[in-house]
């Protein structure tokens, strides 16, 4: 890999990687050491600004024999195994480019190293690492703010990297980026905040970036619990087993960088990741009524009760399913 100098260089950790930018990334908090050049993932470069964006106002990925292109009207992402170059749009900064696309160019470097990608976002929880899982809009950021504003630790939203192992040290999660993406009604009622002075993650998004620099672990956690979101039409929210199959079957509908690219990238080695992630872990269902934050509070006290009783070994929760009203 053609890497400038150490003293060249910033140096960041994310999601486990080691990465060095040629400029500094503002929502990042550099390392006191940059790592030596053969330490290092991948490196951040600067690309020409481009004279008018390559694509409309979807987000377009390529993938090329041997890069991952992403294209939109914010400018133009090349990420190969151990480079990202950025070339932005007319008006935008490659320090803003790469704070858009951060969580794909992460997610598309932890995929060349065949870790198992899940759009999830995970939180400390009497000791565990826990993880909320689902599609775009069934609020896994929403529900892991709530336990933020409860005083839990935020490992990371929108996106968890893990690989399943068979040593003693289990399945570990990588601290993420160190921030929040948040819609208007998760900031009101999990933080107390109006969100007025904060940035948006993506110019045209509604939501806003809420930091958790400082406050996050520092190193990889467990991770021992998984919850699949999802609704109902009943006024109670709802914890239920799941068999091993269907679980399976939920973490490769929700993996991450795996579902922007071509159906064959999904080999064999990711369907036994996601087999072996659905044994080691114990994964259910969590449901909740549909359009009620208010039921957050709810899903806090159920999650919390199931997490502790299932760590100290409580038989109770070897049920099917159990609830609290809302």
């Amino acid at each position: 890999m053609d890497v400038p100098s150490s003293r060249q260089l910033f140096g960041y950790r994310v999601h486990g990687l080691q990465l060095g930018a040629s400029f500094q990334l503002s929502k990042l908090k550099p390392l006191s050491r940059v790592p030596s050049a053969n330490s290092l993932d991948a490196v951040i470069r600067r690309g020409e600004s481009l004279q008018a964006p390559e694509a409309g106002d979807k987000t377009t990925i390529d993938t090329l024999e041997s890069s991952i292109r992403i294209r939109s009207q914010f400018g133009t992402v090349e990420v190969s195994p151990h480079r990202v170059v950025l070339f932005p749009a007319p008006r935008r900064s490659h320090d803003e480019l790469f704070t858009i696309y951060s969580v794909y160019i992460a997610g598309f470097l932890l995929y060349y190293r065949d870790y198992l990608t899940l759009h999830a976002s995970a939180v400390e929880v009497d000791g565990s690492t826990i993880a909320f899982i689902g599609h775009k809009g069934m609020g896994k950021s929403s529900t892991a703010s709530y336990f933020y504003g409860q005083g839990h630790r935020i490992l990371s939203d929108d996106m968890i990297a893990c690989r399943p192992t068979t040593g003693t040290s289990g399945l570990q999660v990588a601290p993420g980026f160190p921030w929040m993406k948040l819609n208007a009604d998760a900031l009101r009622f999990s933080l107390n905040q109006n969100g007025a002075n904060l940035d948006r993650p993506v110019p045209t998004s509604d939501k806003r970036m809420v930091s958790v620099n400082g406050q996050q672990p520092e190193s990889a956690r467990p991770l021992t619990h998984i919850y699949m979101l999802g609704y109902h039409e009943k006024d109670d929210v709802r914890i239920e087993s799941t068999k091993q199959k269907q679980a399976c079957l939920h973490l490769l509908a929700n993996s991450y960088a795996r579902r922007f690219l071509r159906p064959e990238s999904s080999g064999p080695r990711h369907l036994s990741q996601c087999v072996a992630l659905s044994k080691e872990i114990y994964i259910s269902a969590l449901l909740r009524p549909r359009e009620d934050i208010g039921a957050l509070a709810s899903v806090y006290d159920l999650v919390c009760r199931d997490v502790h009783s299932r760590n100290a070994g409580d038989s109770q929760f070897g049920k099917s399913a159990f609830s609290l009203k809302t």
